[in-house]
């Protein structure tokens, strides 16, 4: 990146922007988040001066960079989202899971920005340039079959309802508890992650690129069809993250569109939780349900995982290889005492704590190949469908480990049908 007037502007503007968002992250956790979930085993924030210099003292200048000049590059893209959504709370909240050493505090920040790092050194290496896969399909007659795919999935549900199924919100957790366990190891349940994790957030962002309110409608309709037969609510914030980042893809004017809009949001978050500060006493609803489930609990889980593996207590564990079977349901029922549900973080502490180094650094390099074959099929064809799947992977490596992404949640399925298509008329090159 060439050091220029315009970058530094962009470093600043991108700094200052996380330097306000990890402020209000720290005072709406100690107003509205911390009392109500102390039996979640949250802790009061407490920091030392050395902690306070390694994270954003040293890494929150760090990270900034990861946002200069942000724009349709698959790479680009996973930096932004893992950095915000991974590394940010992290840094910003490590002490809601106890206080930590200043030693352990600097193998969890090595491990955490590493996959930043690879991602970025491979990006940077000459690569093979892969040729656009040619394709005789007829784009919209895809599209089609895209469509009456998804139709036919939810139809198969529909033989095979739990008994709970309904709208009502206090119920949703039971709905999600009896369908795991009605569908659980059967196709059902992985037809049901593909289409909640990469079919409806793909509809929506075609909705939004291709300007068709037929797709959004498909893609919000399948959504409420979700939420009624299993109380899922998530992807509706991914059908929302689809359908936003296709007309952005559509408006496309400049390599900063995508900075500008991700620090809007911020500043929208921020405007909402200024007005809720002077409405609410003790509790507020975007807190409980964004921010404390998007950051708070990242950075929770985060250092559960990281003292499970730097405390070397787990019974036939080693750093080269690993040794816990279900490093989900070990934290959950370890750290929450809740052994039923799955403490989801990061894929690439997910691979740590169960096969070891060697399975994290496999684990680092296939994303960033994989990212880095999104960006040469992206620079030969100029399809924004490769950006999409950057934006969803990176998002998912967020809480699940990279065979599941691939396999479970359709990824690869979509890569492939992404490459099939044609290439798009309105699709053009963009100078990233």
């Amino acid at each position: 990146m060439r050091i220029s007037l315009t970058n530094i502007k962009d470093y600043f503007f991108s700094l200052f922007h996380l330097g306000v968002f990890a402020a209000i992250l720290i005072i709406v956790y100690e107003r509205f988040i911390y009392l109500p979930n102390r039996s979640w085993g949250m802790k009061p924030l407490e920091y030392t001066e050395i902690n306070l210099l390694l994270t954003l003292g040293i890494v929150l200048p760090t990270i900034s960079l990861f946002f200069v000049r942000l724009g349709f590059k698959p790479t680009r893209i996973f930096s932004a989202v893992y950095s915000f959504v991974v590394v940010l709370p992290y840094i910003t909240l490590n002490g809601v899971s106890g206080v930590i050493s200043s030693s352990e505090l600097l193998i969890s920040i090595f491990l955490l920005l590493t996959p930043l790092f690879l991602v970025t050194l491979i990006a940077n290496i000459s690569f093979i340039r892969l040729p656009a896969i040619r394709s005789n399909l007829r784009e919209s007659w895809s599209h089609y079959l895209f469509i009456v795919f998804t139709i036919i999935g939810l139809s198969i549900f529909m033989l095979n309802p739990p008994s709970a199924a309904g709208f009502s919100f206090l119920d949703s957790y039971a709905r999600r508890f009896e369908v795991r366990d009605l569908y659980e190891g059967s196709l059902y349940a992985y037809l049901m992650v593909a289409m909640l994790n990469t079919v409806l957030p793909y509809i929506g962002f075609l909705g939004g690129y291709l300007n068709r309110k037929f797709y959004i409608a498909i893609a919000v309709l399948g959504c409420l069809f979700f939420y009624w037969l299993a109380g899922n609510k998530a992807q509706f914030l991914w059908a929302v993250v689809g359908i936003s980042f296709g007309i952005i893809c559509r408006n496309q004017s400049s390599t900063k569109n995508l900075q500008q809009f991700l620090f809007l949001a911020v500043r929208l978050i921020i405007l909402i939780l200024i007005i809720e500060f002077f409405i609410f006493d003790g509790y507020s609803p975007i807190s409980d349900f964004f921010l404390r489930r998007m950051f708070v609990l990242s950075a929770q889980t985060q250092g559960y995982y990281y003292d499970a593996i730097l405390s070397n207590q787990i019974a036939g564990w080693t750093p080269f290889l690993g040794g816990v079977e279900n490093g989900p349901f070990y934290i959950s029922e370890t750290y929450f005492n809740r052994p039923e549900v799955r403490a989801n973080t990061s894929g690439f502490l997910h691979i740590f704590l169960e096969r070891g180094i060697f399975g994290y650094i496999f684990t680092v390099t296939l994303a960033a190949l994989f990212l880095r074959i999104l960006d040469s099929l992206f620079a030969r064809s100029g399809k924004m469908d490769y950006c999409f799947l950057a934006l969803i992977f990176s998002f998912l490596i967020t809480e699940q480990k990279i065979t599941i992404i691939f396999v479970s949640s359709g990824v690869f399925a979509l890569f492939l049908f992404v490459s099939l298509l044609p290439r798009r008329l309105q699709s053009r090159t963009i100078k990233t």
